[in-house]
């Protein structure tokens, strides 16, 4: 058994999806464009794809359920459905994340990415066990028909105009927001190649993101974009996109390297406070995998 957590999710799912026969996704939320990214479109034996969705949730596209359909799969619908299970021949994933884009980014999309976690076993008792659940869900679950598919298009219209009515965009409006994508991923890629380029040369130390970050500020261009990505000051307080970004510098260092957290007795992380800098907080490193540089 594996964990799986950011990308690995979806490069573990597209996986299954091109390397078996058979592929079961029960999976209750299916966004704009998963045909694609889930690489179920480009297999050529689709009827050997079978689908659990919950398309009378409102949460689930139906324009995309009828793309699986015409491309042929297999698509049920199950009330109050909210499971997201992927099986094939040799292994299982069970996690948290949905088939849209959030879910299972990948390139762009990872700057916009939910948080997800999963796991992944070929272990042939789970298999089998998580197999005889599937049969009994598919078993409950039934054919969608045209006026349920009615239906499921008004509950989608009535989400987005509810979500317009609150941000001023709709579901898919939000999802494709993307405000400054490559420039944050630019600036989060500087931090962690600098972060490597430390430990290269012998320099780790607990406090490695901090220095990396202190490194980056130092180069007039990439302060520069900093700037210009969080709309504002590098050192004033109280914005949301600086909040938001300079988290990222340090999970993605320590997702990178595998670095080690450093913690207290009680297995809290120790976190250092800091002044003057573009972070006011960062968490202490006790150890890096140098198979990771």
């Amino acid at each position: 058994m594996e964990f799986l957590s950011h990308n690995e999710i979806r490069d573990e799912v597209r996986r299954l999806v091109a390397s078996n026969h058979k592929l079961y996704a029960a999976v209750a939320y299916w966004g704009a464009g998963a045909a694609g990214f889930t690489k179920i479109e480009s297999r050529e034996d689709r009827d050997n794809v079978h689908v659990i969705c919950d398309l009378l949730s409102g949460a689930c596209n139906p324009g995309e359920i009828k793309r699986l359909i015409d491309l042929g799969v297999c698509v049920k619908t199950h009330d109050y459905f909210h499971a997201k299970v992927w099986i094939a021949a040799d292994a299982v994933i069970v996690g948290s994340a949905n088939a849209s884009t959030t879910g299972l980014p990948g390139g762009e999309d990872d700057v916009r990415a939910n948080v997800e976690a999963a796991l992944i076993t070929q272990d042939r008792a789970v298999i089998n066990r998580v197999e005889r659940w599937w049969k009994v869900i598919w078993n409950e679950s039934r054919v969608i028909t045209g006026a349920e598919f009615r239906q499921a298009e008004a509950l989608w219209k009535k989400r987005q105009r509810s979500a317009r009515h609150r941000t001023g965009k709709s579901p898919d409006e939000e999802e494709r927001r993307r405000p400054d994508r490559r420039l944050r991923r630019r600036l989060i890629q500087q931090v962690i190649e600098t972060a490597r380029k430390l430990c290269r040369n012998g320099l780790f130390d607990r406090t490695l993101t901090m220095n990396a970050i202190r490194l980056c500020c130092a180069e007039p261009n990439w302060l520069q974009d900093y700037e210009r990505y969080i709309n504002g000051d590098a050192y004033s307080d109280r914005n949301a996109l600086k909040s938001e970004i300079n988290r990222e510098f340090g999970r993605r260092i320590k997702g990178t390297l595998g670095c080690e957290v450093e913690s207290y007795a009680n297995g809290d992380p120790v976190r250092v406070l800091v002044r003057d800098e573009i972070v006011g907080s960062f968490t202490a490193l006790a150890s890096y995998d140098p198979a990771e540089l």
